[in-house]
């Protein structure tokens, strides 16, 4: 089931594209939010963060490959 409210997901400060946001299939209580990572972002660890309604995650580190 898809969430009511899209989250808005940043990779390195860009604005990555949110293609799902909601429960994770055969996991209770699991929310899963898929994204494209945004091109021309730098190779090497970048932040990511989600903010939904204002409210947002902690920082956490994706790595960026070349």
């Amino acid at each position: 089931m898809r969430t009511t409210t899209l989250p808005v997901v940043r990779i390195g400060g860009v604005v990555a594209n949110v293609a799902y946001s909601g429960t994770a299939p055969g996991f209770a209580g699991l929310y899963q939010v898929n994204v494209t990572v945004p091109t021309g972002l730098a190779p090497g660890n970048q932040p990511i963060q989600i903010s939904v309604n204002g409210v947002l995650s902690n920082i956490a580190t994706i790595a960026i490959a070349q």
